[in-house]
C-alpha cells in the first residue's frame, strides 16, 4: 500500500550497505512503510548503522523516527512497534534492527545525529532509492519495561 504523506527519509550509506549485505532490503522497506503508517506526528526517519557495543555483537540498523512531542506521559509507538516487529519478522531479522524515537525538530539538510545528508525519499514512494541502488518494496498502559 502506498502512503500518501511525504516524510523525509535519510538512509546513511553504511546502513544501506549493511542492509544489502544482510539481504534484508525488503524487510527494511516494510519497516519504513509501517513506521510511516504507525507513527502519529511523524516528521522524519533517519536510518543509521550503529557499531557493535560489545565484542561479538553485530552492528544494528537503527530506524530513528522524529515525531512531534507527544504531550503525554507515555507514547504507545514503542510498544506497538515491538508487537508488530515480533509478529512480522523472525528472530534473525529482529536482531539486526531497532527503533529509536526522538521528539522535536530535525536539523534541515542533515539527520538528527548528523549522519549524512537527507536524500530525496518520501513515504509515498513504492521503493526507496539510495543513489543508484533501491530497496524493493497493544496496550497503552506502562509496563515494567517502559522505564
Amino acid at each position: 500500500m502506498a502512503i500518501t504523506t511525504s516524510i523525509p527519509i535519510t538512509v546513511s550509506a553504511d546502513a544501506a550497505a549493511h542492509v544489502k549485505k544482510l539481504g534484508m532490503d525488503r524487510e527494511l522497506e516494510r519497516m519504513l512503510d509501517h513506521a510511516c503508517q504507525a507513527a502519529a506526528g511523524l516528521r522524519s526517519i533517519d536510518v543509521i548503522l550503529m557499531p557493535p557495543c560489545d565484542p561479538g555483537d553485530d552492528a544494528r540498523v537503527i530506524l530513528q523516527v522524529t515525531k512531534d512531542d507527544p504531550r503525554a506521559v507515555s507514547d504507545p509507538l514503542w510498544r506497538q512497534w515491538c508487537d508488530w516487529m515480533v509478529e512480522s519478522f523472525p528472530p534473525d531479522v529482529l536482531r539486526h534492527f531497532n527503533l529509536l524515537t526522538v521528539y522535536g525538530a530535525t536539523d534541515e539538510g542533515q539527520g538528527l545525529l548528523g549522519f549524512g545528508p537527507r536524500i530525496g525519499c518520501s513515504c509515498n514512494r513504492s521503493t526507496l532509492a539510495i543513489g543508484s541502488e533501491s530497496f524493493v518494496s497493544g496496550s497503552e498502559e506502562p509496563s515494567e519495561y517502559d522505564n
